[in-house]
């Protein structure tokens, strides 16, 4: 079974492009310009990543990371963004973001990423499996 990426950026152009991309690397992917969609495709879709803009116009990324944390929601979150804000990096990072990587994306480095955070995710439930066991 694939994994599942949400994409929530309002550039439609990168959204677009990078859903293409990630689709033909074999993820299973869904895309929201809007971040007032985030919400309702994180609880559908449960994608296994979020890659998440910091600026979407209404709210902003760190604005989506802190209310799936406020409601106790882990899905790991990648923010994306053009702007090389390291407050906001920082305070992205405290949220629990895995990272925080910027535009233009490098997209080799994405797929180490999004792996590396897949990876972490499956020794974290494989972890908790083993421990309910004892």
């Amino acid at each position: 079974m694939s994994s599942k990426l949400l994409i929530v950026d309002d550039d439609e152009l990168l959204n677009n492009s990078l859903n293409a991309v990630l689709t033909r690397s074999g993820y299973d992917v869904l895309s929201v310009i809007k971040a007032e969609d985030a919400f309702q495709q994180i609880i559908e879709f449960q994608p296994d990543i979020v890659l998440l803009d910091l600026y979407l116009g209404s709210m902003t990324g760190l604005d989506i990371l802190q209310k799936l944390r406020d409601e106790k929601n882990e899905t790991p979150v990648i923010l994306i963004t053009a702007f090389s804000d390291v407050n906001s990096a920082v305070r992205a990072i405290k949220l629990g973001a895995e990272d925080f990587v910027l535009k233009p994306l490098d997209l080799e480095q994405l797929e180490i990423l999004i792996n590396k955070t897949l990876n972490r995710k499956n020794l974290e439930r494989r972890y908790e499996l083993l421990k309910d066991e004892l």
